[in-house]
């Protein structure tokens, strides 16, 4: 018979033993209000994000316990599954709060096991594994949870891709901290999937860093990658404490040279290598499959409105400029990948909310040539009715390719960029 849910106790410095009736049983639904008012604190004066355990989750399940927020230094948390009397054969663990975190030790009952080696004592880690008789939580954070939110708009929401997300994190996290690369396997180029994980575990403060022998071509633009080198070595020094970024395919002559500063106890930098679904078998350790978007037709609108959401964000945009038709036209004509779905949704959003193809590509930090290269593979887009009507004449249309050269041009009409 499964064990019913988890059980904490909670005691102070002579206080009496009380069961905090705030550590209830939620799912990842109802955590708007915990993001809202724990996310965001300040360091040296500006935002960072709390990197606080919040909560136990039970692995491959969105059954979550929050853990009280409020306890003083020296408060304690017993943790127990099942009742009372089936302690000794489910096991049971001691949570002391100590200095703003949480240390975990083990009862004498024993049972318990920690990122799957024995320990009597520890302090817990976001990702951290906890297994307490026969099942295994894990130690979320903010930031824990909300990077696991975007693996599940990556991988999956349905209940049958929940133990896949928790491979994918637990990968995520070996690849740190045992400095091995993080092997990201899809049918397209995943390099700005890499440059999300990037900011959601590192943070915006630390380099990524791509490293790619071909020169780029005209098109391929990525405006999340700050850095770009075609030799080894200089993205090793480039994007020291920050991520190195790979493409199979095109590895640089001297990735030996990243392989071996990986190694350096005396660098500090994480990589991850984007490929396609067809990998080497050396390949295999820390390996994240991206599911193709042909098997997940159901999720395709809220996997849109969750980019349309980041982009908002990103582009300090309001949503809601994002019409209802962008996003039909979105999930028709440019659904065929997660790239391409960010892309058409940023630079959708940049274009309704600017006055100007040239404000919107500023907006993008990308050049205008590149934004209109865009829109003329993509004329059936709806906003480009508007933009003819608001922009009729010479410099919009010729820059969309659309105007007629055989007619006279009117004069060039001149633009600024908006004020802040």
């Amino acid at each position: 018979m499964r064990p019913s849910g988890l059980t904490l106790q909670a005691s102070g410095v002579g206080e009496q033993s009380r069961v905090h009736s705030a550590l209830a049983l939620v799912d990842d639904l109802r955590l708007a209000t915990l993001i809202e008012n724990s996310m965001i604190g300040l360091e040296d004066g500006h935002p960072c994000v709390i990197d606080e355990i919040v909560r136990l989750r039970e692995w491959g399940t969105n059954t979550a316990y929050l853990l009280p927020p409020d306890l003083a230094n020296a408060s304690r948390l017993e943790l127990r599954l099942g009742s009372a009397a089936d302690v000794a054969a489910e096991g049971a663990a001691l949570l002391v709060r100590c200095r703003g975190k949480w240390l975990l030790k083990e009862l004498p009952t024993g049972g318990t096991t920690i990122d799957r080696g024995r320990e009597h004592e520890v302090a817990l880690e976001p990702g951290a594994e906890v297994r307490i008789g026969r099942r295994t939580f894990i130690a979320e954070s903010i930031r824990s949870i909300l990077l696991r939110g975007f693996m599940c708009r990556l991988i999956g929401w349905s209940p049958e891709q929940r133990r896949n997300v928790d491979e994918a994190l637990r990968s995520i996290r070996t690849a740190i901290l045992h400095r091995t690369p993080l092997i990201l396997c899809g049918e397209c180029d995943l390099v700005s999937i890499a440059g999300s994980i990037h900011r959601r575990v590192c943070g915006t403060g630390r380099p990524f860093v791509l490293c790619d022998p071909r020169i780029r071509s005209p098109g391929e633009e990525n405006p999340r990658i700050a850095e770009r080198y075609t030799i080894g070595a200089a993205a090793v020094d480039a994007a020291a404490n920050g991520t190195v970024c790979l493409r199979l395919r095109r590895l640089p002559r001297d990735y030996q040279v990243i392989l071996a500063a990986l190694r350096d106890p005396c660098r500090y930098f994480n990589l991850m290598v984007s490929c396609t679904l067809q990998t080497p078998s050396w390949l295999a350790v820390n390996r994240i499959v991206i599911p193709p978007l042909m098997s997940r037709a159901d999720e395709l609108g809220r996997i849109i409105d969750e980019y349309v959401n980041d982009a908002a964000e990103d582009l300090s945009v309001d949503w809601t400029l994002f019409q209802p038709e962008d996003r039909q036209w979105v999930r028709d004509n440019d659904s065929v990948s997660l790239t391409r779905i960010q892309k058409a949704t940023r630079y959708i959003l940049a274009l309704r909310a600017s006055p100007n193809i040239s404000v919107a590509a500023t907006c993008l930090e990308i050049a205008p040539q590149s934004l209109s290269h865009w829109i003329r593979r993509r004329d059936s887009w709806p906003g480009l009715a508007s933009m003819r009507r608001h922009f009729p004449g010479s410099y919009v249309q010729r820059f969309l390719g659309l105007w007629d050269a055989s007619a006279t041009e009117p004069a060039q009409p001149q633009y600024h960029r908006d004020s802040d």
